[in-house]
């Protein structure tokens, strides 16, 4: 079941976002709320890393920061805990 949406920018910061639709247009809502928000962003690209076929969608640039969107699902699973 998905519970939402959560962003991470490169220095670790975190937005999590609620509605279970258009996370990007919540994301530049939250963190410009008291402008009234931002209606526009870059998208962020990487190569892969075979080098094969086109660059992958990877996140957002927004205002200077670069912004990765995961969605978030509940675990039904038990810790996966390694011992040595």
């Amino acid at each position: 079941m998905k519970l939402g949406y959560i962003a991470i920018n490169q220095y670790g910061e975190t937005v999590k976002l609620t509605e279970l639709t258009h996370p990007r247009k919540q994301l530049l809502s939250a963190l410009f709320l008291s402008t009234g928000g931002l209606s526009h962003c870059e998208e962020m690209y990487c190569d892969r890393a075979d080098g094969q076929g086109e660059p992958v969608h990877v996140g957002y640039i927004i205002e200077g920061g670069w912004w990765s969107i995961y969605e978030i699902h509940d675990w039904k699973g038990g810790a996966d805990v390694h011992s040595n």
